[in-house]
């Protein structure tokens, strides 16, 4: 007796990542959990300034960099790769850029917001500063502070026009990083069970990954925040 035909596996679309938070938030931790866990490309301005030795403060560069971001995750989304930008976002223009931009194109779109008091968010960026190799960022305290100061949370109205998380792999309710401490936020999120993404999709994000990095264009694959007519479509 034959058995019945398993019923095909449900795709889900490829979607489009946000994190939002201050430096010290725990960013780049979450990043890496959801390059793993999904699995997804991450685009991170800091990193790339970092290899490609350019002044992580040069503004007409990094403006460029994240526009230059922005089309390759409308392609790799539309390529059925998820995408983390990991650009900060501490406005609410530059995020309803990017929502509106994903939602115009038929993606669904989370938004991560790693909200942590500024003491702790001191203390982490003291630790990072410590541990700064040559052309990594190294932030003072007053430079927090003004950081702090122009940032705009997300309140609940607009964290609810976004889609909910995509559920992660149980592992990734205790990320780890060699790089700095894991950050107590990530597991606030609720990060659970994922169920199984098409093999293709995961060929095809190391495709990406071995393409730049063969071409030295990257070390790693961390995780963008300006406004502009690219990233919104």
């Amino acid at each position: 007796m034959s058995s019945p035909a398993e019923a095909p596996e449900q795709v889900r679309p490829a979607r489009l990542v946000l994190l939002c938070g201050l430096p010290g938030a725990g960013k780049s931790t979450l990043a890496r959990t959801l390059v793993a866990q999904l699995p997804a490309i991450t685009f991170s301005p800091d990193d790339w300034s970092a290899d490609l030795q350019v002044d992580v403060h040069d503004e007409p560069f990094r403006y460029r960099l994240e526009q230059r971001f922005c089309l390759l995750a409308w392609d790799l989304l539309a390529l059925g790769v998820n995408v983390v930008l990991e650009f900060g976002l501490w406005g609410y223009d530059e995020r309803e850029l990017l929502r509106s931009g994903a939602r115009t194109r038929g993606f669904p779109v989370e938004l991560r917001y790693l909200q942590v008091p500024f003491d702790d968010l001191w203390q982490r960026v003291e630790t990072r500063n410590d541990r700064a190799k040559r052309g990594e960022v190294s932030l003072t305290r007053a430079e927090l502070e003004r950081a702090a100061g122009i940032f705009q949370p997300p309140d609940v109205g607009e964290l609810d026009r976004y889609d909910s998380p995509a559920p992660l792999h149980a592992a990734a309710q205790s990320p780890t990083s060699s790089s700095g401490p894991s950050d107590p936020t990530d597991t606030a999120l609720g990060l659970t069970q994922a169920s199984r993404h098409r093999s293709n999709r995961g060929n095809l994000t190391s495709s990406v990954v071995a393409w730049c990095g063969s071409r030295g264009l990257v070390r790693s694959w961390p995780c963008v925040g300006r406004s502009s007519s690219t990233c919104s479509g």
